[in-house]
C-alpha cells in the first residue's frame, strides 16, 4: 500500500496544478482578450418546441461590455453590433490609457435589438450583466470568452417585472 501512495499523491498534485492553470492563474502574451456570443429571439406564439428550441438570430443587436478599474469604476466602454447569424465579437486591450483590465471584471450585456423582437430577456443573464469567468480558447497570443447566449424576445411574451 505505501509504494503506491506517493505516486498517488503525485498524480493528484499534477492534476490540481494542471487544472489550476487551465482556470486559473493564466501567462500569456496576448495585448487583448475577445469576448463572443450570440444573440437570440424567442417566440413564445410558434409553440413551446419554437420558443424552446427555435431561437433565430438577431442581426444587428446591440451588445456592451464594461470594463472597471480596481476601484470598481468603468474605465472602458464598447458597443458592438451582431452579425447576420447573431453574433457578437468585441476584443478589449488589457491595458487601456493606464489601467490593466481583467475578462473576469467586464460585464457584458444586451442593450437593443432593431427587430420586433426587442424585449430584453436575463437568460445567461443578458439584461443584468455577465462576468465571463473561464477562457474558452487560451494560447499565449490569443484569449478568448463565450458568453450567452443572450435572448431577446417579442412583446407579446413578456414577463411583467
Amino acid at each position: 500500500m505505501g509504494r503506491f501512495l506517493i505516486p498517488a499523491l503525485v498524480a493528484v498534485a499534477m492534476i490540481l496544478v494542471s487544472a489550476n492553470n487551465a482556470y486559473g492563474n493564466l501567462s500569456t502574451t496576448a495585448q487583448e482578450f475577445t469576448i463572443y456570443g450570440q444573440v437570440l429571439c424567442q417566440d413564445c406564439t410558434q409553440g413551446w418546441n419554437t420558443f424552446a428550441h427555435g431561437a433565430t438570430p438577431i442581426p444587428d443587436a446591440k451588445v456592451d461590455v464594461i470594463c472597471p478599474d480596481k476601484n470598481g469604476r468603468p474605465v472602458y466602454h464598447y458597443s458592438d453590433l451582431t452579425d447576420e447569424t447573431g453574433v457578437f465579437s468585441i476584443t478589449v486591450p488589457y491595458n487601456y490609457n493606464g489601467f490593466t483590465l481583467d475578462p473576469k471584471d467586464a460585464i457584458v450585456r444586451l442593450v437593443s435589438s432593431p427587430s420586433d423582437c426587442n424585449i430584453i430577456t436575463n437568460f445567461n443573464h443578458g439584461k443584468s450583466g455577465v462576468s465571463p469567468q473561464n477562457p474558452t480558447t487560451w494560447h499565449p497570443d490569443k484569449v478568448e470568452y463565450e458568453c450567452g447566449p443572450f435572448y431577446f424576445t417579442i412583446p407579446q411574451c413578456a414577463v411583467p417585472e
